[in-house]
């Protein structure tokens, strides 16, 4: 008789755990679902708040500042030279002056000139570093300018010009030539090539009008 008793017991007992297990269960599967309804029901009024708080313009003033100095600093940055591109006539150029045909031009300052007169006619030859760049005050257009027959117009400093792109008849190589008639009948013709012509074009000019 006490060991049917004490069976009885046991299995009462075991009866007893597993009755608690599921009301554990069920008591914890109700709070879960409690607490995930309540932040879903608190969830909404979050996604309801104004986009624009005080927070989120702060912070979208403080983007657009930062991006218009990023648009700033690109505007204003230095872009690289290019290889063709022409100094300014001032840097490291020496003053040439005629005072006889009443003009003036610029050169490199590392190079020599050479003038030949010849009667009513002179000739001021630029060198230096391989490069030449010759002046020639002519009475009449020389038979080379006339290749080919439709020149550019330009404008040094205000006067006008002729420009013929046309090549060295002793080297080949690319020449042009820039003429420019003055009011007493005569012409100046300049002829070179490059970035140095380039830059002498740019300071040539008449004293004398």
């Amino acid at each position: 008789m006490p060991r049917v008793y004490a069976k009885q017991a046991a299995y009462r007992a075991a009866a007893a755990h597993k009755t608690r297990a599921k009301t554990t269960s069920k008591s914890l599967s109700s709070f879960l679902d409690k607490h995930s309804r309540d932040q879903r029901l608190n969830f909404g009024p979050f996604l309801n708040q104004p986009v624009f708080s005080t927070t989120g313009f702060i912070i979208i003033a403080a983007m657009s500042v930062l991006l218009s100095f990023v648009i700033i600093f690109f505007t204003n940055a230095p872009l690289p030279l290019a290889t063709n591109v022409v100094p300014s006539i001032f840097s490291g150029t020496r003053l040439y002056i005629s005072l006889t045909y009443g003009y003036h031009l610029r050169y490199p300052e590392t190079w020599n000139y050479e003038i030949k007169s010849a009667g009513e006619s002179e000739k001021v030859v630029f060198s230096g570093n391989g490069d030449r760049i010759v002046v020639a005050t002519i009475n009449n257009v020389s038979i080379y300018t006339l290749i080919p027959a439709v020149p550019e117009n330009v404008a040094l400093n205000g006067i006008n010009a002729l420009r013929y792109h046309d090549y060295d008849p002793l080297t080949g190589q690319p020449m042009d030539r820039v003429v420019v008639k003055r009011e007493d009948g005569q012409y100046h013709e300049i002829s070179g090539y490059g970035p140095k012509f380039e830059r002498l074009l740019r300071s040539f000019a008449l004293s004398l009008q």
